[in-house]
Parts: structure tokens; C-alpha cells; sequence
């Protein structure tokens, strides 16, 4: 509302008197450009000098505060990247380690299972392998058991040693399973976590991504 009644005396005026308006302008066209320039500049300085330091230096503040956050925010971002890659690479090798003794003791069709995408997975890693007897498993398993334990790891629980048709090893993390053929083929469990990610160890001690055909366990 200021504004406009501004306007219109400005507009009111140059209409009553328009004389006067033409002689200021021509008496000393210089000097009033030149004054109105200073005052602009001395008005800017001014309303610049007037507003709040907090207002002034808003811009100092915010890199200020932004800059160091940003920082620290991505350093903890990298810090905890390189914990789980560490964690990952670590449970996946203690995998590989249980799979190579099973190797140790002619272990057949050795298959490493990620299960760690997989939701209600009792593991993060199964690991299997076949025998054609029940020494045979009570070997395998005994040399997966003290391969574990040289590595000075924590140790959990085991069973099924009197049968030995299918002992499991249950390290937390890593579960072994040492099948007997015929129980094995029965109950399937490569199918029953088909889910997860695959991995079979070849004559070379290595792993390789096996691809995993999904289906029933009868199927």
C-alpha cells in the first residue's frame, strides 16, 4: 500500500508541475546523476551495514557447517564399507577353508551355498559335500572339525557322530553338512536353499559360481 501511494504523488506531482521538474533536470543534469549514484551506493552500503551479522555471513555459515559434516558423514561411510567387505571376506574364506578339507578327505560333489540374501537362512554359508560311507563321513568331518580349530575360531555344536549318515558341523556363521549318498539325495538340501548363491569347488581348490536349477525337493 506504501508503494503505490508513493507512485501516485510522484505521478500527481510531475502532472501539477511539470515545469519545475524540466528545470531541475536541465540546471545541472551532472551533478544529479552523479549524486544519485552516490546515494544508491551509500544507500546499498548502508542496508548492507544494517542487516543482522547472522544474515551477513549466512553463506560463511552454511559451508562452514555443510563442508565438515559432509566429510566426517563420508569417512564413516567408507569406514563401515570396508568393515563388512572385511567380515564378507573373512566368513566366505572360512567357507572356502571347510570346503578344501572335505577336499582332504576325497569329498565329493562339494557345493558352498551364500545364503546371506536369503531371509530366515539359519547361515550365512552352507557348506556340503557327499561321501560313499559312514567312515568316510566321520573322516571328512574330523578333518573339517580340526581344520576349524587350528584357526583357533570359535567353536559351536555338532551331531549326528553315531549314525554318521549326517553330521553337522554348526560354526555360527558356517554350517557344515557331510552327507552319506543315500541320505543326501533324499533330503536335498541344495534345492531347499536354492535361493542362495551356489558355489562349487573344482579339482583345483577353487570356487565357481554354479548355477542352480530351482524346483521341489521331489522334483
Amino acid at each position: 500500500m506504501t508503494e503505490k501511494k508513493k507512485q501516485t504523488s510522484v505521478s500527481e506531482s510531475a502532472i501539477e508541475k511539470p515545469k519545475r521538474t524540466v528545470k531541475k533536470a536541465a540546471s545541472a543534469p551532472a551533478k544529479k546523476a552523479g549524486t544519485t549514484t552516490a546515494k544508491k551506493v551509500t544507500a546499498k552500503k548502508v542496508s548492507e551495514k544494517a542487516k543482522p551479522a547472522a544474515v551477513r555471513n549466512s553463506k560463511q555459515v552454511k559451508t562452514a557447517d555443510t563442508k565438515p559434516v559432509s566429510k566426517v558423514s563420508k569417512a564413516k561411510t567408507s569406514a563401515k564399507a570396508k568393515k563388512s567387505e572385511a567380515m564378507i571376506a573373512e566368513d566366505f574364506a572360512a567357507a572356502w577353508l571347510c570346503a578344501r578339507a572335505m577336499q582332504n578327505k576325497k569329498g565329493e560333489d562339494i557345493i558352498v551355498i551364500d545364503l546371506r540374501n536369503v531371509d530366515s537362512a539359519p547361515a550365512e554359508f552352507f557348506v556340503l559335500c557327499t561321501c560313499d560311507s559312514t567312515i568316510q563321513v566321520r573322516a571328512v568331518a574330523t578333518e573339517v572339525d580340526n581344520s576349524w580349530r587350528k584357526q583357533n575360531w570359535q567353536i559351536g555344536r555338532s551331531e549326528g557322530w553315531d549314525a554318521a549318515e549326517w553330521i553337522i558341523l554348526d560354526y555360527f556363521d558356517i554350517v557344515v553338512h557331510v552327507f552319506e549318498r543315500e541320505k543326501r539325495e533324499f533330503f536335498k538340501l541344495e534345492k531347499l536353499w536354492s535361493d542362495g548363491v551356489s558355489y562349487i569347488l573344482t579339482n583345483d581348490g577353487e570356487l565357481e559360481e554354479k548355477k542352480m536349477i530351482k524346483g521341489s525337493v521331489n522334483g
